[in-house]
């Protein structure tokens, strides 16, 4: 290591929980206990949020869904807010104030936890003596400036001294390390860097917002040249392990977490290794660590630089951090990277044969693109015991919300989508129509993470268990799984189709499959989405469709679909009456709906990058309701849309875009809606949207005086449902069965004529001479 800093010789709702930071304000300094009030205010919020009640059936945040639409279709300044919005709401209602977040990076083995304490001691007596001293001449003079602030800076001001400061723990723990008469029985600590350049645009960002302060992960053996070539002296996304965001006031957290969330998503993105994130916001001279979960922002107590105790804190952790293994600054040591970021190779875990399988990595397909939800990731890959390469695979990598039945160790997960793809894998065996049109599972199970001697599967307890205070241990919080599966075929993006029919064929198939699923299996899908549907493109320019991820599926052998059903899937694509959370039981006929939604979108913006090309936002302005953030106003523009066939065809069809083939898709979507919401084979009460009065068709009214009195009690079956409104979704649904196979119908038919087409332009691209 470089040279050692010198030392002076003269020197879902949360409970009702208080934090403790606010028992005793008065016992803190002014500014601690400012900075404890402003996120203490979030947690009052969080315990007014309905969607964050634990519940067997979690539900998803509704900010989970605010990057998922197609960006095209808005504006950057569109994204800019949308973003903002998102992160208020989500530092309104799912942050965990005083969580231990220390706890995270304490090494798991006694021996080298009691060896960081002596490290962090040492450290801090160095710090202090330094701090103490009369003269500060070498290079870190300037975190005295940050430790000792009598007075407000420009935030500017801060970024060199608080960089200054992070520099001196990293040098100094190296220093120290080798005088301790231990130090050689642990390896040397890997170290936490700022990138030297601050308040900047980082490398691989997809904005032009600018992060304060970057902090890297610097390996143990690393010389100073290495560091030199390896980060530049601007921060780069793929290589940032914390981010820092700085406000010159105390009080301004709230403020700084915001801006910190909007930054930390671009982690997920370009860190495919990622499990969980880190950050810091420093609020003056008070410091708080983060740490990004699936489903919260667990935020630490404030340590403040200006204390002796608060610099205590800060070095403990940051010398924790420099011992922990890999897993707990958040990286999946079972995905394994080539120097320049890109994924190497991969271990599955298959829970049917116990064996772990490795995969190495030919391209990622699907990224993730948030800081809250599954963080789902799809790679290319092939067996690494396949001498050929020729056996390609699509490794899926998620977090999906997993419902537990039993206690302690002998719970079972009755969402466990790898149990779910075993069923569908083996009742479709054999079906040669079905064949490659949906996922077909190969190996697959929870994470295997080894910890020191022994190995877990990695879910949210284990993974962030340790950070909830004492008062929330006894609360039931949302449980994900870290699964990742191995699957065939491999396939790409349904915007890769070259054309309208290539889209029909694709969408055929794939609700072709979706019907015999739900018959063969009793499985419903519940996310059909533009993610979900993939093609594997064939000779002669066709295509197959392939239905893949069944993180929302649900086997209706199992569970009670007639109880009130959890929100799933995208906003834009989700049926009415999973918008409303509705007590209409969910059937195939959501799907359904979801697929018209689908094709909507892509006839209004493009099936391809090059139609995308001819997208105007001007005129779109229902479909583009359909990306709003609350479910309710995303579900009114639909029932208004989809209410009569004038509504739809002039503010949706009438929208596509003006290209070849595209009125053989706004003819199919016609025939799709008028079988799904208004079949000539039912009664008008199964028609449209909204109820209607039934009196209207009943021929003959039984007087008043008859039926009933104003004394008469009111039969409680009779009563008024609250859903009262849905009453033509629920005849519907209880039709469900023949109205999909009436929709399938629609569907195959429009297939064999696209097919035809496909056939008769490949035949007469052949003839054309070169």
């Amino acid at each position: 290591m470089s040279e050692p800093p010198s030392t002076p010789k003269n020197n879902k709702r949360r409970p009702e929980h208080q934090p403790s930071s606010l028992i005793s304000t008065n016992q803190r300094n002014k500014r601690t206990a400012s900075s404890n009030a402003s996120i203490t205010g979030q947690v009052r919020s969080l315990s007014l949020n309905p969607e964050h009640t634990s519940q067997s059936t979690p539900q998803k945040s509704r900010s989970s869904h605010a990057s998922t639409k197609s960006n095209i279709t808005r504006s950057a300044r569109d994204i800019r807010d949308e973003r903002k919005k998102e992160a208020e709401y989500c530092v309104r209602h799912n942050l965990v104030p005083d969580a231990l977040v220390a706890e995270v990076a304490k090494p798991r083995d006694d021996g080298l936890a009691a060896f960081t304490a002596q490290v962090a001691t040492r450290v801090c007596e160095s710090l202090e003596a330094f701090i103490h001293a009369d003269e500060h001449s070498n290079k870190y003079a300037e975190l005295v400036k940050w430790t000792g602030m009598k007075e407000q800076s420009p935030e500017s001001a801060m970024y060199s001294p608080i960089s200054a400061f992070f520099t001196y723990v990293s040098k100094a723990i190296d220093s120290v390390h080798v005088g301790i008469p231990d130090g050689g029985s642990y390896s040397r600590a890997c170290v936490i860097l700022p990138y030297d350049i601050t308040d900047r645009n980082p490398i691989g960002a997809d904005d032009d917002t600018r992060i304060d302060i970057a902090l890297r992960f610097v390996s143990r053996n690393a010389s100073d040249a290495e560091l030199a070539q390896r980060y530049p002296g601007k921060p780069d996304y793929k290589d940032i392990t914390a981010i820092v965001e700085v406000k010159r006031e105390v009080g301004k957290e709230a403020e700084a977490l915001k801006q910190l969330y909007i930054y930390n998503r671009n982690l997920y993105t370009k860190q495919t290794n990622q499990r969980f994130t880190w950050g810091f916001t420093i609020c003056g001279s008070v410091v708080h660590a983060c740490v990004f979960g699936n489903d919260d922002m667990f935020v630490s107590k404030p340590m403040d630089v200006m204390e002796p105790n608060g610099r205590k804190e800060l070095v403990a952790l940051l010398v924790n951090m420099a011992y922990c293994e890999e897993d707990q600054l958040g990286y999946n040591p079972t995905i394994r990277l080539y120097e320049d970021g890109s994924v190497k190779d991969i271990d599955v875990y298959d829970q049917e044969s116990r064996e772990t399988h490795t995969y190495q990595c030919i391209e990622p397909i699907i990224l993730a693109t948030r800081n809250f939800g599954r963080h789902t990731r799809c790679f290319l890959c092939v067996d690494c015991r396949d001498k050929s390469g020729e056996k390609k695979v699509v490794v899926k990598d998620a977090w999906a919300y997993a419902t537990r039945e039993g206690d302690g160790n002998n719970t079972v997960d009755v969402r466990d989508e790898v149990v779910i793809m075993q069923k569908i894998r083996d009742k479709l065996a054999g079906n040669k129509e079905l064949e490659g049109k949906c996922a077909t599972l190969v190996h697959g199970g929870v994470v295997q993470i080894i910890k020191g001697d022994i190995v877990e599967e990695d879910n949210t307890d284990t993974a962030f268990g340790m950070l909830l205070p004492p008062s929330l241990l006894s609360e039931k919080h949302e449980f994900r799984a870290h699964r990742r599966m191995a699957m065939t075929p491999d396939c790409v993006p349904l915007q890769n189709v070259d054309h309208i029919d290539q889209l029909i064929v694709a969408a055929a198939d794939i609700m072709n499959v979706h019907t015999a699923i739900a018959k063969t299996c009793n499985i419903l899908h519940r996310d059909i989405s533009v993610n979900n549907m993939l093609i594997t493109k064939l000779p002669e320019n066709k295509v197959r469709g392939v239905l893949i991820d069944f993180d929302c599926a649900k086997d209706i052998s199992k569970v009670d679909c007639k109880t009130r059903p959890e929100r799933t899937g995208t906003y834009p694509y989700m049926s009415i009456n999973n918008l409303l959370m509705s007590n209409v039981k969910r059937t195939q006929l959501d799907d359904w709906e979801s697929l018209i939604y689908v094709l909507c979108w892509l006839g209004t913006t493009g099936v391809n990058p090059a139609d995308e090309e001819w997208y105007d936002r001007a005129g779109r302005r229902e479909i583009n309701k359909w990306q709003g953030t609350e479910p309710e106003d995303v579900a009114m523009s639909k029932r208004l849309v989809l209410s009569n066939m004038g509504n739809f065809a002039n503010d949706i069809l009438a929208k596509f875009l003006k290209l070849p083939g595209y009125s053989q898709l706004r003819l199919l979507i016609r025939d799709l809606y008028k079988t799904l919401f208004f079949n000539e084979s039912y009664s008008l009460l199964f028609h449209g949207t909204r109820a209607v009065d039934e009196s209207l068709f009943i021929e003959e009214e039984l007087s008043d005086e008859a039926t009933s009195s104003p004394d008469s009690p009111v039969d409680q079956d009779e009563e008024q449902d609250d859903d009262a409104d849905c009453a033509p979704f629920k005849k519907r649904a209880d039709h469900a069965q023949d109205i999909a196979d009436d929709l399938l119908k629609v569907l195959l038919k429009e297939r064999e004529k696209a097919l035809e087409r496909i056939r008769k332009r490949y035949e007469k691209e052949m003839e054309a001479p070169f």
